[in-house]
């Protein structure tokens, strides 16, 4: 508790207090990252869908993406450094370190699966889902196939989550 009384013993009505905190690091573990992996999935899937286009559902389940393969990387020996460091945002980059750690064996993609990782990764690691991008606006008003599909996002996703629950766990 602190005490704000004065050398009188009378509590001044308004002093500034100022209080220093050395720096501090947080670990958090596989199943951390696995965690907040989930609270994004279940937010992109309480997102009611409209016929506009909203860069939000993606972002949600991209980032949700993200943590899930850094959870896998973290539970199977990769330093918290090279999860910011060596593969930033990129999911493909991810992905693939995460496959070279097994996660193929564990949790095998397909290739529609893969197509729409790479289309949403190209606008995700460059923070196109947060900050307006007209580039997959446009592209899709002209049809063209520039965003991934909101449904195989979420199966994936969601069976990513489940796949990889044990191995974050175990870490």
């Amino acid at each position: 508790m602190i005490d704000n009384r004065d050398s009188r013993g009378s509590v001044p009505e308004s002093r500034n207090i100022v209080i220093k905190v050395e720096p501090a690091t947080v670990n958090i573990s596989p199943l951390g990252f696995h965690r907040y992996s989930s609270e994004f999935y279940d937010a992109a899937k309480s997102l009611e869908t409209t016929e506009s286009y909203s860069p939000v559902p993606y972002y949600l389940y991209c980032h949700s993406l993200e943590l899930a393969l850094k959870a896998y990387l973290l539970a199977k020996g990769a330093s918290k450094g090279s999860l910011k460091n060596k593969y930033g945002h990129d999911l493909e980059k991810s992905l693939h370190q995460a496959e070279s750690f097994g996660l193929g064996n564990e949790f095998p993609l397909s290739s529609e699966e893969r197509a729409h990782i790479a289309l949403a990764n190209a606008h995700y690691k460059k923070k196109g889902f947060e900050y307006f991008d007209v580039s997959a606006l446009v592209s899709g008003l002209k049809g063209q196939r520039k965003l991934p599909d909101l449904e195989v996002l979420d199966s994936l996703i969601e069976s990513l989550l489940n796949g990889i629950k044990q191995t974050c766990l175990e870490a």
